[in-house]
């Protein structure tokens, strides 16, 4: 979706999912998929098979605009990363020396292979006790940014505080190329969400894009205490995704 508010600067989409749901002739749901993405954007086909014989069907798109929780710039260059839902964030700049070496993250940004049988919070916090500033997971083997999928902090296990983001290996390669300090950006909790799902009914469209309007926005004014500062990392593994 294009997803552009008037007035307000520094929003970004985070793409929330699409689903597909069949409803009965009385209107009540009786079925349907979804595919999620808030953990990383994803590519995907939907195909159209047949018209319900009876009862409608919905084909939705949903999306949120927000001030991301995190964004790294590298000279001129800016560069996505995911947070971990739930925390840790930080609100402010942090100016970083990047390194992906162990025993070289004293006060620098920790670059950190992560492989599907590995722990994030047990990462993080080796990283954490090494003297690291931040941590930046992403895993070699996969393309995109999808390689790191864990989510939790619970306060609980493995903890680590230290701003912990995941990105894709891509990114990770041109931020090792550059010469200098980065600058992560955190934002703990976003002042502006706008959620925003579209519908289709009994059609899957050619062309899901969307131009959002402003007065389609509806305006969330709860932060929750999840993404507070202080909020841990733990140990998260393939049991997370």
């Amino acid at each position: 979706m294009d997803l552009k508010v008037k007035g307000q600067s520094g929003l970004t989409a985070r793409e929330r999912g699409t689903v597909y749901t069949r409803f009965n002739t009385a209107g009540i749901p009786t079925g349907g998929n979804s595919i999620s993405t808030t953990g990383a954007p994803r590519v995907f086909t939907a195909t159209p098979v047949g018209k319900p014989a009876t009862g409608t069907s919905e084909f939705a798109a949903a999306s949120r605009l927000e001030v991301p929780p995190y964004r790294i710039t590298a000279g001129k260059d800016q560069y996505a990363v995911l947070d971990y839902y739930f925390g840790p964030r930080f609100t402010g700049a942090k100016d970083l020396q990047v390194s992906e070496d162990p025993q070289d993250v004293h006060g620098k940004l920790a670059v950190i292979k992560f492989k599907d049988e590995d722990w994030n919070g047990k990462l993080v916090k080796a990283a954490q006790d090494a003297g690291a500033a931040a941590a930046l997971l992403y895993n070699p083997d996969v393309a995109g940014d999808n390689g790191v999928n864990g989510f939790w902090a619970t306060g609980e296990g493995e903890a680590a505080t230290i701003p912990a983001m995941r990105t894709s290996r891509e990114t990770v390669r041109r931020l090792l190329d550059h010469q200098g300090t980065v600058r992560i950006a955190g934002q703990a909790a976003t002042p502006y969400v706008y959620d925003l799902a579209i519908p289709w009914r009994n059609q899957v469209p050619a062309n899901p894009t969307v131009t959002a309007q402003p007065d389609q926005f509806a305006r969330v004014d709860e932060v929750f205490g999840s993404h507070a500062d202080g909020m841990l990392t733990v140990s998260c593994g393939p049991d997370c995704r």
